[in-house]
């Protein structure tokens, strides 16, 4: 009987050891992380005008693609309009160029589409217009 209660005494002291050394290191972590410097980084006066600028060309560019859109009607109705179908097209895509970059600057999401894939259609769709531009000059019936 002795012995057990030697026991049980030696265990209720371990664990109140425990909790005290539980307590003791929460209260250091408090204290390290209450006192540890952090670095605060200042926007620079060209940071500013930077990320104004690149807000403002997204906003300006997803303008320009709405106008874009709603021209699209009207180049299908009149002939000498139509090279202006793949120009709108380049338009939507570079407005989706301009927002994927506005996403890239300011850290959100970057992809490899950015600068390869897309400006490549945007080309493609550019000749594609010039070239139907050229067939419109000349007489060519489509």
């Amino acid at each position: 009987m002795i012995i057990w209660v030697y026991e049980t005494f030696k265990y209720i002291q371990a664990q109140e050891i425990q909790k005290r050394e539980a307590a003791l290191k929460a209260s250091f972590q408090l204290v390290s992380f209450l006192t540890s410097k952090k670095e605060v980084h200042m926007l620079t006066p060209y940071d500013w005008i930077y990320g104004i600028s690149i807000i403002t060309t997204v906003f300006l560019s997803v303008i320009a693609g709405t106008i874009a859109l709603t021209m699209f009607e009207k180049a299908s109705q009149r002939r000498y309009l139509s090279a202006w179908k793949p120009l709108i097209v380049a338009l939507v895509l570079f407005v989706v160029e301009e927002l994927f970059g506005a996403l890239k600057v300011f850290g959100v999401w970057s992809t490899p589409w950015l600068t390869h894939v897309i400006p490549s259609f945007i080309l493609v769709f550019l000749i594609a217009a010039l070239l139907r531009q050229i067939n419109i000059t000349r007489g060519v019936e489509e």
